[in-house]
């Protein structure tokens, strides 16, 4: 769904910034190994969308020696998320606010309304999606989701210090061929800070990771990778995202009742959880939304769209 986006706004002259140069998905150890055999023995995937490399194959594939073999994803790649952002809004009729912080949403004779910290009205509408991670239960008609906030720092490290390759390399953390000279390598994984910038730790840690990436290729000296970027991510208790209508926690779930009888607000959605995944599931997960906001046939079984239901969490509570 994303290639099929990505490539229609290439197609329309949009400025979005990507490249489908393939993702070679390297085992951690033997168990995930032999898991990724297995999985292609039971499903036999089309070659063009993930096949399995040996290891003198992969070697062979990137042009570099590598510590293992694995999956490759010819048509995964890169993606700049802002560029896709701004693409996006070229491409709709969205009127942007920049700058302008939601302090609280209220509801009002059908409608939403949306507010600022000095009680200036934003916006109103009849429908609400609420899309700012982790920051959502600010709101108290959210505060009874859960999420994990999740800091994670990339180290951007000048192309010309490594060895030139043509994939995308994934293991325990990843790293992507040259982009205006740069290549990204990350990314951490870190609980329980709300620290926004840039650690030498952090640094340190991807440092780490470039062996496991690429046989016999160290970073040695901390000011190679001075540079990078940090943001947070939103996850929750299973790694799915949470699409749809929001629950209302301040009415009971009854034990017994189907999930789609759990209380919403009427009109208030999110597009929330999306954890390491964003870009990839923004796509589809925005099709989704749509056809529940507008009733219209889902894109995807009922069964996907329950595992994704924003109430999935309380309603699972109580059935237990």
């Amino acid at each position: 769904a994303l290639l099929r986006e990505l490539r229609n706004l290439q197609s329309a002259g949009l400025p979005v910034r990507w490249d489908a140069c393939g993702v070679l998905q390297m085992a951690r150890h033997s168990k995930e190994d032999k898991t990724f055999t297995e999985a292609l023995q039971i499903r036999p995937y089309p070659p063009e969308f993930v096949r399995l490399l040996t290891h003198s194959q992969a070697e062979t594939d990137v042009g570099h020696p590598l510590p293992c073999g694995g999956l490759l994803f010819p048509e995964a790649g890169w993606l700049n998320p802002a560029s896709l952002c701004k693409a996006r809004i070229a491409n709709t009729s969205v009127r942007l606010l920049a700058n302008a912080k939601v302090q609280r949403i209220e509801r009002t004779a059908g409608q939403w309304h949306a507010h600022a910290a000095d009680g200036a009205l934003l916006g109103s509408a009849p429908v609400v999606v609420c899309a700012n991670a982790f920051e959502a239960r600010a709101f108290p008609e959210l505060a009874g989701l859960h999420f994990k906030k999740v800091k994670g720092q990339v180290s951007h490290v000048d192309s010309f210090r490594l060895p030139e390759i043509r994939r995308v390399l994934s293991r325990d953390g990843y790293l992507t061929p040259a982009v205006d000279g740069i290549r990204s390598l990350g990314a951490t994984y870190e609980f329980n800070t709300d620290d926004p910038s840039l650690t030498e730790e952090g640094q340190r840690v991807n440092r780490a990771r470039l062996p496991s990436l690429l046989a016999s290729c160290e970073l040695p000296a901390p000011s190679v990778v001075a540079q990078g970027r940090a943001s947070f991510r939103s996850l929750t208790a299973d790694r799915m995202p949470s699409v749809g209508a929001l629950p209302d926690h301040g009415l009971p779930i009854l034990k017994g009742h189907p999930l789609e009888a759990v209380a919403r607000h009427p009109g208030l959605y999110g597009l929330l959880g999306m954890g390491s995944r964003g870009a990839l599931w923004s796509t589809l997960a925005g099709e989704i939304l749509a056809s529940l906001i507008c009733e219209e046939p889902l894109p995807v079984g009922r069964d996907l769209v329950q595992a994704i239901d924003p109430a999935r969490f309380s309603w699972r509570e109580i059935t237990r």
